[in-house]
């Protein structure tokens, strides 16, 4: 009987560890995820835009401090 029990326990266990990594599932499925999501990609799109503006920066930086022959 100290076995069954033991089964039906571990099995609760599992069950409920599965039943919470459903619901992480669902809950970044839901859209509940998608809202950082977009705020990371638009971080991420001002990110490369200040890149590009910085390397046409150093390159204008460059071509200014050429000498002219």
């Amino acid at each position: 009987m100290m076995e069954a029990d033991e089964t039906s326990r571990f099995l609760e266990e599992a069950t409920a560890y599965d039943s919470a990594e459903v619901m992480a599932r669902n809950w970044m499925a839901n859209g509940e995820m998608t809202k950082y999501l977009e705020t990371t990609t638009m971080l991420w799109s001002l990110v490369d835009e200040a890149k590009e503006r910085s390397t046409e920066l150093e390159s204008s930086a460059e071509v200014e401090k050429r000498p002219v022959l």
